[in-house]
């Protein structure tokens, strides 16, 4: 066979490129039949790369692929059948790569293409998404910082923090509806890792059980319940949660795999597992819009994935794009709840342990419950206006420690504070 000719001058010997297009590293067969047709991996740069197979010139004794850079969330999204191979190999961020690989796995050439290069009969169709593969899940599970400071290998200690303490609750959160088979899950935080940086974080079930723990369907079920906060439940929010609209997709899936784990316990599935499930999606929406609330300041995206002995899968990506994200899934679970809210500002004393001076938002205490002089809420908090925050009795609040009078609009759930909307 003839394969399609390339213009473009060789890069195989040309430094960097030489290097550039190969994976060495979490490398997937996504579609496998005698060769790789459809694969991906990482380069020794920590790149993504998403490859295919071309054409195969059977006389000349060599293979053609595609190797294609593509960032992190377009992989997740291609992964999540969002957008198609199409539409990758279409977008000017993508670098097309042209690897000629011989019969015996050594190099025979390198170019590197635009889309117009690739003749008609090359190209993918419209509907090239994502074939279902196989992939091996565990337990262990990794936060990747990316850009800014990250990239240095560093990061604000407080930052950390927050990501530590509220990942940590979300992946609480995905265990709860399996506590009637394994009530005494720990979570563990491991050592930092190499990589832009790396938080590592690990499910432990206690096996001292008479129902031995099915690991495989338990790993499965936490990456897809981290998958469905972050690519489906904004989508899905207003079905859930205010009955409007079809049948939620992805939700009766999750639903579904939960539903596998207790079978293979013989166990029955609990009655009231869909209301366990949105509970707990509401808790771990709430620490998602947490995590990144400080998104574009110090880093400018999270990557979560799934490591296993020899592979990370990726889950999701979250840019700075994403604080809308979580705060619309927010607003609209408090619209679906039945709240008390304050028609008119109020005078209330809070003192202030968490704010974001760009975007204006935190948390606080404020001084007791409704009909408490023990119990003190910690409710999210919105300054209104425009006036920077710094110097401000705000920030006084938040660096001494220090009660402050104000105004709000508050939102109550029974006697608990949710949310302050302060007048500046």
């Amino acid at each position: 066979m003839t394969m399609f000719e390339i213009k473009q001058k060789s890069i195989k010997n040309d430094w960097p490129f030489m290097d550039l297009p190969f994976i060495t590293a979490n490398y997937t067969d996504i579609l496998y039949d005698e060769e790789p047709i459809l694969f991906s991996g990482t380069n020794k740069d920590g790149n993504r790369i998403l490859g295919s197979l071309v054409d195969e010139a059977d006389t000349l004794g060599f293979f053609r692929f595609f190797h294609v850079f593509i960032s992190e969330k377009t992989y997740i999204d291609f992964l999540n059948g969002m957008i198609s191979y199409l539409e990758i190999l279409k977008n000017e961020e993508s670098k097309i790569f042209v690897v000629d690989r011989n019969y015996d796995t050594t190099i025979r050439d390198i170019f590197l293409i635009g889309f117009n290069e690739i003749p008609s009969g090359y190209v993918p169709l419209e509907n090239s998404f994502c074939p279902e593969f196989e992939k091996n899940y565990s337990l262990d599970f990794v936060v990747s910082l990316k850009g800014k400071l990250a990239d240095l290998k560093r990061a604000l200690t407080k930052e950390i923090s927050n990501i530590q303490t509220a990942f940590s609750k979300i992946l609480i959160s995905s265990i709860i509806p399996l506590k009637s088979l394994y009530p005494t899950p720990s979570i563990y935080q491991k050592a930092y890792s190499e990589g832009s940086f790396r938080l590592n974080f690990s499910i432990d079930f206690d096996d001292n059980r008479l129902l031995p723990v099915n690991k495989e369907y338990a790993s499965q079920y936490v990456s897809k319940y981290l998958e469905y906060c972050m690519s489906y439940l904004h989508d899905e929010v207003n079905v859930i949660f205010k009955g409007e609209g079809i049948k939620a997709k992805n939700f009766e899936i999750l639903k579904e795999n939960l539903k596998t784990i207790y079978d293979s316990s013989s166990a029955s599935l609990p009655e009231n597992i869909e209301e366990i499930v949105k509970e707990e999606l509401v808790v771990s929406a709430d620490n998602f819009e947490k995590i990144t609330e400080n998104m574009g300041t110090n880093f400018t995206g999270m990557e979560f994935l799934n490591k296993s002995v020899d592979n990370e899968n990726p889950i999701g990506f979250l840019d700075d794009k994403c604080k809308s994200y979580f705060t619309e899934i927010m607003k609209v679970i408090e619209e679906s709840k039945v709240y008390d809210k304050d028609n008119e500002p109020k005078d209330y004393s809070i003192c202030i342990y968490n704010l974001n001076t760009k975007t204006r938002k935190g948390n606080a205490h404020i001084i007791y419950n409704v009909g408490s002089d023990k119990e003190m809420s910690q409710p999210k908090i919105d300054i209104t206006g425009n006036e920077p925050l710094d110097n401000s009795k705000f920030t006084e609040s938040l660096h001494l420690n220090k009660w402050i009078d104000i105004k709000a609009k508050a939102t109550r759930k029974g006697s608990k504070f949710i949310r302050l909307i302060i007048m500046e």
